[in-house]
């Protein structure tokens, strides 16, 4: 008996309702792993921030106030490392550290903004809960957002040109945000679309918010530096 031997193997596809099955799974496997480690790491922030609280040695002289601009909304990035490990080794040394923290501050935050879904909310309460794990033990200045009525109107129905070049009260907010919309638009050169124009307005509206409530932790601080990292953004 001779047994046939083929030139070729036909491999069937895969059917689609698998593939899908397969990549949704994997979805959510890294997502909840995602999560976990974040807790994990989290949990080692919070204990280690009790620690240093523990060992801080009588405080002199005027404050240092750390304001962590734009260094992550719910993960431990490396911006986000440099900001505590330095407000650590200040406080560790006599030196009083007072942290400048968004509660919900802006109406849009640069990290928190959805390019394909603009008028989506930022994720303030996963941040506000990184933000208080790594502020555990320290001594914050949580700034919430209140609008300005006459600003609001100054902002209606400018083109972008005039957004870029918008300036309130002595203060360029539109090209102190310019920065930061480039960024998360990630294009240099604008589209005078109602999606950019939008950012842009909520953008200023935003940063005038954290220059009025910035103002009045200096001047109630009197500081002797400002630490900020990754200030560009706002």
């Amino acid at each position: 008996m001779v047994k046939k031997r083929y030139s070729h193997i036909v491999f069937l596809p895969t059917p689609k309702y698998r593939v899908s099955n397969i990549v949704i799974k994997e979805f959510y496997t890294q997502r909840i792993r995602r999560r976990l480690t974040r807790h994990l790491n989290n949990l080692q922030i919070w204990k280690m921030g009790r620690r240093v609280a523990r060992h801080l040695p009588p405080t002199k002289g005027a404050p240092v106030i750390f304001f962590k601009a734009s260094s992550g909304i719910d993960d431990f990035s490396w911006n986000a490392a440099f900001h505590l490990l330095s407000s650590w080794a200040f406080r560790l040394q006599g030196i009083p550290v007072r942290f400048f923290a968004c509660n919900a501050g802006m109406t849009h935050c640069v990290l928190g903004t959805n390019r394909e879904h603009v008028a989506q909310k930022p994720p303030c309460k996963s941040c506000v809960y990184q933000s208080k794990t790594l502020y555990t033990g320290a001594d914050a200045n949580w700034f919430s957002f209140n609008g300005d009525e006459e600003l609001d109107r100054a902002l209606v129905n400018l083109s972008l040109a005039d957004l870029q070049q918008f300036n309130f009260n002595g203060i360029p907010l539109g090209e102190l945000s310019l920065p930061g919309l480039r960024w998360i638009l990630r294009r240099h050169h604008l589209v005078d679309d109602e999606k950019t124009r939008y950012l842009l307005r909520e953008y200023i509206r935003s940063a005038w918010n954290i220059a009025q409530k910035f103002e009045l932790m200096i001047k109630g601080e009197k500081p002797r530096a400002v630490v900020v990292f990754n200030g560009q953004m706002y």
